[in-house]
């Protein structure tokens, strides 16, 4: 989820569903997204769940501390660095026609931003229905198509899209 909607999230947004072709009782986060104004349902693994316990007794209504995106994307980093993501990454940079390149180590480029892209793309090539990874990230499907349908099986990723695309 974005950061304004993490910031956001209350803990009576933290709902139990049944999602359609699934048996049981699951988890989500449903709430209002900031940006889009859409409503969202994020189904939500047993480590959230976890995360949001943590939280659970806190005297606000939120549910999750309320952090600065600045702390909370050192924060990342931070725990990206003792993980190991260290391998070398080129990022260039254009100033008028020139090229500057620079190499960082991963861990100095992510963030909560590169985190959702990084859910998009690999919901997207682990065959998880485009219009569910659509509807957790609060974009169309178009959207979703046009930026991250060279990660998956781009032949089904785009079938799977048009199908979907004459409803928008």
């Amino acid at each position: 989820m974005r950061y304004s909607d993490y910031h956001a999230l209350k803990k009576s947004e933290i709902v139990k569903v049944n999602f359609e072709g699934l048996p049981g009782v699951y988890h989500a986060a449903k709430f209002r997204q900031i940006k889009t104004d859409k409503m969202s349902v994020v189904p939500l693994l047993p480590e959230a769940l976890a995360i949001l316990k943590q939280n659970e007794l806190s005297q606000d209504d939120y549910a999750l501390p309320r952090i600065s995106n600045q702390v909370l994307n050192r924060v990342i980093k931070d725990i990206c660095k003792k993980a190991g993501i260290n391998s070398k990454v080129s990022v260039d940079v254009y100033k008028g026609d020139k090229r500057e390149t620079s190499y960082y180590e991963k861990w100095q480029l992510i963030s909560t931003h590169i985190g959702r892209k990084t859910f998009i793309s690999v919901a997207a090539s682990k065959s998880i229905p485009v219009h569910i990874v659509a509807s957790i990230a609060g974009h169309s499907v178009k959207t979703c198509m046009k930026y991250y349908a060279g990660v998956a099986d781009k032949d089904r990723f785009v079938r799977v899209v048009e199908e979907m695309c004459f409803d928008e």
